[in-house]
């Protein structure tokens, strides 16, 4: 055994064994069992650490190894490994979404400057993975692997291919690691991220453009909602307009759940209407049109209502409900809960029940690279007021 590879094996499985419904480490490409396990980095002589580390079938292993001469098995190219890790993302598996993301990005700029037959090296591409690994990470908090997909991934792209990185890259970047300022109370620093993610957009009618912007008029919402500020229901309505009623399946799971949040606030005269909205995400559920996290939110939700409408004895139910859904998939909620449902759920579970936001510190120096990283990123396409 190598050195330091015990170590690094028993924290990495212990990071992709998550879900526990999964009960073991699995190939986070092919979720076949007994995987190897694949550095990242490809560095020889190679080092172990469990954020350089993941689970890959021996064979596709194998063929990364050969790549030079061989072309790459179809579920290695850029495209299918973007589908599995939006696929792991929707089912709940962030671990396993982010390993796939995390990969993408190494291949399409391996650090060594490795050559995969009949693909060029790609920075934008690799970028783009990068903010999906961030996507992945929130839900579970994985700061730690953020941090070193900013470290050795991102701030080296941008170093080297800074002119090859698109507005729509660079937007999606800004947007993803504003959401982590946002999710642990950093909210004027998360709103300022939005703005400038904005500046990127060529207001061309492309789907994905129109879905980034969706995205940031919603988070936009949310922050607004947590500082009480009155523009979050305007938000609401703008990221609907932006996308015409018809927002990518997380956006409209995300647009129910805050806005039944917002009723809750106390900024509704009719908190059944709250009700019916999380109701609405129930079906939705069963349609397999909401993502876990979105749906343990929606538990948070429901038993506000309940403890709300005097139903106490119902809120609790659902929370410990909701409780064991967080914790069995490792999911951190984020949910702005008002002052006296948190302070009650507390006194009804005081010991294993988390509800309050997250904070600052818990962050490490992420806000520090952002910064830095903000720096890097070529021009806005319009220009900033």
């Amino acid at each position: 055994m190598e050195q330091g590879q015990r170590a690094a094996v028993k924290l990495a499985s212990s990071f992709y064994g998550r879900p526990q419904s999964l009960g073991e480490v699995s190939c986070v490409v092919t979720e076949s069992q007994d995987p190897n396990w694949h550095h990242l980095d490809e560095a020889r002589p190679r080092w172990w650490h469990y954020l350089n580390i993941v689970p890959l079938v021996a064979h596709l292993n194998q063929k990364l190894d050969k790549r030079a001469y061989r072309y790459l098995p179809v579920e290695l190219e850029p495209g299918p490994l973007e589908s599995k890790a939006i696929e792991h993302y929707r089912r709940g598996r962030f671990a396993q979404g982010y390993a796939c993301a995390r990969l993408g990005a190494f291949l399409a700029l391996p650090p060594r400057g490795d050559r995969t037959l009949g693909r060029p090296h790609d920075p934008d591409r690799a970028l783009w993975f990068c903010a999906s690994a961030l996507l992945s990470l929130r839900p579970i908090s994985a700061v730690p692997f953020a941090i070193d997909t900013l470290n050795r991934n991102v701030i080296p792209i941008l170093e080297s291919h800074q002119s090859s990185i698109t507005p729509l890259t660079a937007a999606r970047l800004i947007i993803e690691l504003g959401v982590y300022l946002r999710d642990y109370g950093l909210y004027s620093d998360a709103i300022r991220c939005s703005h400038l993610a904005s500046q990127y957009f060529s207001d061309m009618d492309n789907p994905v453009e129109r879905g980034l912007r969706a995205r940031i008029a919603q988070h936009g919402a949310i922050s607004a909602m947590a500082t009480r500020s009155p523009s979050s229901l305007d938000l609401l309505d703008e990221a609907r307009a932006i996308d015409g009623g018809q927002l990518y399946v997380e956006g409209r799971a995300n647009d129910a759940l805050w806005r039944a949040r917002h009723i809750l606030s106390g900024s509704h005269s009719d908190v059944d209407e709250s009700r019916d909205l999380i109701k609405y995400l129930y079906r939705m559920k069963e349609q397999k049109q909401v993502a876990p996290w979105t749906y343990a939110e929606a538990l948070w939700t429901d038993a506000e209502w309940n403890l709300t409408t005097g139903n106490s004895s119902r809120a609790y139910e659902i929370v410990a409900h909701g409780r064991d859904l967080f914790q069995n998939a490792g999911i951190v909620p984020t949910a702005v809960l008002s002052p006296h449902c948190v302070q009650s759920f507390k006194e009804k579970y005081p010991r294993d029940l988390y509800v309050s936001p997250r904070r600052p510190e818990g962050l490490g120096n992420l806000p520090l690279l952002t910064q830095r990283i903000l720096a890097m990123l070529p021009a806005p396409v319009k220009a900033i007021p």
